[in-house]
């Protein structure tokens, strides 16, 4: 009963600047296109206390799933076939991610890897034995996901960024 719901969207959050210790978004970037994408990272950034954090997931372009090439394939065969395309995923890298937030100014970005080798291409096979693998395996990709090298392979990247107090006044 004492919960209050805003009108807004990534590109125009509701929200005062310097409101919010912490801005998440998960699995929602991601779908954004270029120009779109950079006014929802600037609205965050607006939204952050000074010393406070972003934290957000993206896509992973070279994740050794597949996952991009797949997502391409999907997308020609609608062309072809002159249906309704998949929605758009927008694929990044962790070079890309951080070289977006200095061109706003942030400078201490970090990307972390998760979900490391072909656990999405044996999820979209075969979902109970996708889910088998993930569990005996989730350790072993734990350990791997720890690595730097396996950071631009990883099925998604964890990215964390914090605005420094020039930015957001």
């Amino acid at each position: 009963p004492d919960l209050r719901i805003l009108d807004g969207t990534a590109t125009r959050l509701p929200f005062a600047d310097h409101e919010f210790d912490l801005v998440t978004a998960f699995e929602v970037y991601r779908y954004f296109e270029q120009p779109e994408l950079l006014q929802a990272y600037r609205e965050a950034i607006r939204v952050t206390k000074p010393g406070g954090k972003l934290f957000f997931t993206m896509v992973n372009r070279y994740a050794l799933d597949g996952f991009y090439l797949y997502n391409g394939l999907r997308t020609l065969l609608a062309s072809l076939r002159r249906r309704t395309p998949p929605i758009h995923c927008a694929f990044t890298t962790p070079d890309e991610v951080r070289t977006l937030f200095r061109g706003l100014g942030v400078k201490d970005v970090t990307c972390q890897g998760r979900m490391f080798g072909l656990l999405r291409f044996i999820y979209r096979l075969h979902e109970a034995f996708g889910a088998k693998v993930a569990a005996r395996f989730e350790g072993l990709d734990e350990r791997i996901s720890r690595q730097s090298w396996s950071i631009p392979l990883a099925g998604h990247l964890l990215v964390t960024a914090m605005p420094s107090r020039d930015q957001q006044g």
